[in-house]
């Protein structure tokens, strides 16, 4: 009777992993490295100078009439002490009670999808930084954040409250509306709101809580194009539009940024540029170098090489090099003494190793 009962619950368990397996996907990456800026010491980060440390669940269902039902939990990670982090929302949630805190701090979303597009619902990425981020080559994290703040004038009012984390602010905000519509002729768009939270989410109420955001691309053959939109009500807006042209082992791309400080009057607006350049050395290893200015008083810039060397589909190593002037950062971990908005540069180095599963 004892070994029945063993060899049912046995069975009773491969089919439960069956159906897991059957409609959720485990997946991630993890980034560790060593990095050294001018002004700090030599230190392990785990949150990402190239790709950024992840671990989340996705999965969809197919529903009648060609629908579909998806959803993804996500959450960024440091394996430096194997705490959140990673440009999600705060993992407090502000004044929340202690016991009520952000699990899945990047993506926390569920919605339907048709032939005549896709709504997602809950705590997403903003469709401007995925707008700006579409066309950038063999770029890492070392590039992109780095480049966002000095796009928004060296500050993080750009992403809203918390520059690239905070508890309504970063890459990933909550409370989204979504809408994304499918590729017609090789071109899309995505349209996006925020509504306030309510009053048992701990969210920044207010200004914080009103966002609208959009994105759009077009790709045919070698070039690919995309552009994007953002409002802040009384605080934020901007732009940016921008392109890539491939040209077999090189590609080469540019982007504007325009932004404008809503909140502060007589404020100018900023415009900076980036341009840049990949380049397929090997089979397996490519680099890239990427430029980027803003027009400020100071001249915030950023000059980033990359390098990437592929182990396998799944495994590569990185080195990265930025010099960053005038306050720019030249790491995503932001090994410095410096920082956005301050008068130093500094020049910033990591090497490091990314894992997929």
């Amino acid at each position: 009777m004892k070994k029945t009962q063993f060899a049912l619950a046995a069975l009773a368990l491969v089919a439960s992993t069956a159906a897991f397996a059957d409609g959720v996907t485990v997946y991630g990456t993890v980034d560790a490295s060593v990095g050294k800026t001018t002004n700090g010491k030599t230190a392990i980060d785990g949150t990402g100078n190239w790709n950024g440390s992840i671990f989340g669940f996705k999965g969809s269902e197919d529903l009648e009439g060609g629908m579909k039902a998806f959803f993804n939990l996500e959450m960024g990670l440091n394996l430096a002490n194997g705490t959140q982090n990673n440009g999600g929302t705060s993992p407090t949630q502000g004044t929340v009670a202690a016991g009520n805190q952000s699990v899945f701090n990047r993506l926390a979303n569920v919605g339907l999808s048709s032939e005549m597009g896709s709504v997602t619902v809950g705590l997403q990425l903003n469709q401007f930084v995925a707008g700006a981020l579409g066309t950038l080559l063999n770029a890492n994290e070392s590039l992109y954040v780095p480049m966002l703040l000095v796009a928004g004038g060296g500050t993080g009012a750009l992403f809203g409250g918390g520059g690239t984390s905070g508890t309504n602010g970063g890459f990933f905000q909550s409370n989204l509306i979504t809408y994304s519509s499918p590729s017609i002729v090789g071109f899309s768009t995505s349209l996006q709101t925020q509504l306030q939270g309510n009053s048992n989410q701990g969210v920044v109420t207010g200004n914080s809580d009103s966002m609208n955001a959009a994105s759009a691309s077009y790709s045919a053959g070698p070039v690919n194009v995309t552009a994007a939109y953002l409002n802040r009500k009384d605080t934020t807006t901007a732009s940016t539009v921008g392109g890539s042209y491939n040209l077999g082992e090189a590609t080469l791309n540019a982007r504007y940024f325009t932004y404008s400080d809503d909140a502060t009057a007589g404020s100018a607006k900023v415009n900076t540029y980036q341009v840049g350049a990949s380049y397929a050395l090997s089979g397996n290893t490519s680099a890239s170098v990427n430029y980027v200015k803003n027009n400020q008083a100071n001249a915030q810039s950023i000059v980033n090489v990359g390098l990437q060397h592929n182990l396998s589909k799944s495994t590569y190593l990185y080195a990265t090099a930025s010099q960053a002037k005038n306050g720019a950062l030249a790491l995503y971990s932001q090994l410095t003494d410096g920082g956005a908005g301050g008068a130093t540069s500094t020049t910033g180095y990591a090497l490091g190793v990314v894992k997929s599963f």
